[in-house]
């Protein structure tokens, strides 16, 4: 269920009066969409954690198109390929990250999302939330490619650009 809030322009600042172009979704909603507890999802909202979410007061406004935060911290983070894996994995699992997290610069970022794009694995999902991955979803395609991906030697095949034909090279 989407929310638009009206927002009162003497209230509120410049960038709060923008985000009330935006549909947003009702904390409970993102809480069950999330699969975590409600308090667990509070504790990251008041650290900041969760780009998407702002609170007034005792209440949360969250973007429609906001994930809970993709766990990284099992995975090693070696070369191209395995950060190329673990972004599409993660919008896959509807899970947000960002290039803070796969430590890498923005442009970086961008061109590997821009890769995941011109390839079919991920699509825009038009939804209000652009931060990092939660502006994308996987398409059958990507979950293709993630279901192929399950040796080491599958791994190297998603390392570099993609030059040649990806879907090929899903038969490694």
């Amino acid at each position: 269920m989407y929310y638009n809030y009206d927002i009162v322009v003497d209230k509120f600042t410049k960038e709060e009066n923008a985000m009330s172009k935006h549909k947003y979704i009702s904390f409970d909603e993102f809480v069950a969409n999330s699969g975590y507890k409600r308090d667990t999802v509070i504790k990251r909202c008041k650290k900041n954690e969760i780009p998407g979410i702002t609170q007034k007061g005792d209440e949360y406004l969250v973007l429609s198109g906001t994930r809970y935060p993709y766990n990284i911290r099992r995975n090693k983070l070696n070369n191209s390929a395995k950060r190329r894996y673990i972004l599409l994995k993660a919008i896959s699992e509807f899970k947000y990250i960002s290039h803070l997290e796969l430590k890498m610069e923005k442009r970086q970022f961008s061109n590997m999302i821009n890769e995941l794009l011109e390839y079919g694995f991920i699509r825009k999902n038009n939804l209000s939330n652009k931060y990092g991955t939660n502006p994308y979803d996987c398409t059958i395609e990507g979950e293709s490619f993630l279901d192929n991906c399950n040796t080491k030697k599958e791994l190297a095949c998603i390392a570099g650009t993609f030059v040649g034909a990806t879907i090929s090279a899903m038969n490694c």
